[in-house]
């Protein structure tokens, strides 16, 4: 662009095609990608160093998700709410804007031998527990009416953890040195 020289990004894949670009972005976490992607140049020992170490914060993280026909739970009392015990240790309402789909989300650290719907009583049953300790007089026996649970994890994506049965979650990462 007149005459001005840029520098340029070739990406090649395994199947022998390339092309150009100004700018990557990656979206696959450092630790993953150093592991599968060929830098030439090759990055910095201290780039390649902080990239192998920095923990994939919710890769260890199951997210299970309970859909609702109505909402069942008190307004505010389930969002970002701190859960004490296991199998998840936080929940929130994971509603659509205007309620086409209700639901809460659970992020737990669970194993692997849980099936979908010992994860969703176990994650019932939990915040059950949490409601009795805040003192709230709701039936909380209406949210074992969920119609559709949905268990995502993460632990077992190969791009996005290397942790099979993570025991906790990492802290989120710190920027990567120059």
């Amino acid at each position: 662009e007149g005459g001005v020289e840029r520098e340029m990004v070739k990406l090649s894949s395994s199947s022998g095609k390339s092309i150009l670009a100004r700018r990557v972005v990656f979206a696959a976490p450092p630790r993953i990608l150093i592991t599968r992607v060929e830098f030439d140049p090759p990055l910095s020992t201290s780039r390649r160093s902080a990239m192998e170490q920095c923990r994939t914060w919710m890769a260890g993280v199951t997210k299970v998700v309970l859909e609702y026909d109505k909402r069942v739970w008190p307004l505010g009392r389930a969002s970002n709410t701190g859960l004490r015990g296991a199998p998840a240790f936080q929940v929130y309402d994971g509603s659509t804007h205007g309620d086409k789909i209700i639901a809460l989300t659970f992020f737990a650290l669970a194993p692997r031998d849980l099936t979908e719907q010992d994860l969703a009583r176990l994650c019932v049953e939990q915040l059950k527990g949490h409601w009795r300790m805040a003192g709230l007089q709701q039936d909380s026996s209406v949210l074992g009416g969920f119609r559709r649970v949905t268990v995502q994890r993460w632990p077992e994506e190969k791009l996005i953890s290397d942790e099979m049965d993570p025991r906790t979650i990492h802290p989120h990462p710190t920027p990567l040195p120059p």
